[in-house]
């Protein structure tokens, strides 16, 4: 019983102590065109500062959390003037993928 209660507790501290990688890699295009839209600024929600996406419309990023869900999940807001800001969030079931196209909508 001892031992058993031992191992249980040595299971459940592991998988809590675990660190949990987030890494999105994601190209922005025009929804209508289907053209990669460069210089969209992108940002993480708890990162205030802005990066910009290269002449492929590319950008990655990654995020290591402590603990066995993943929490809280990676967010990237994206904005390129004229167009509708769109945001991408990593889920784990979904992002075995190699890049997300993220369509931005232009503004009416």
């Amino acid at each position: 019983m001892w031992k058993t209660l031992c191992f249980g507790t040595v299971v459940i501290l592991c998988l809590f102590s675990c660190d949990c990688m987030q890494y999105l890699q994601c190209r922005v295009v025009d929804a209508n065109t289907g053209e990669p839209l460069e210089g969209a600024s992108y940002y993480r929600e708890s990162i205030r500062y802005a990066s910009e996406t290269d002449s492929t419309g590319y950008f990655e990023g990654y995020r290591i959390s402590n603990g066995f869900n993943c929490r809280p999940r990676l967010k990237y807001h994206v904005e390129k003037d004229e167009y509708v800001p769109a945001e991408v969030e990593w889920k784990s079931s979904r992002d075995r993928r190699d890049t997300i196209v993220i369509p931005m909508q232009k503004k009416r």
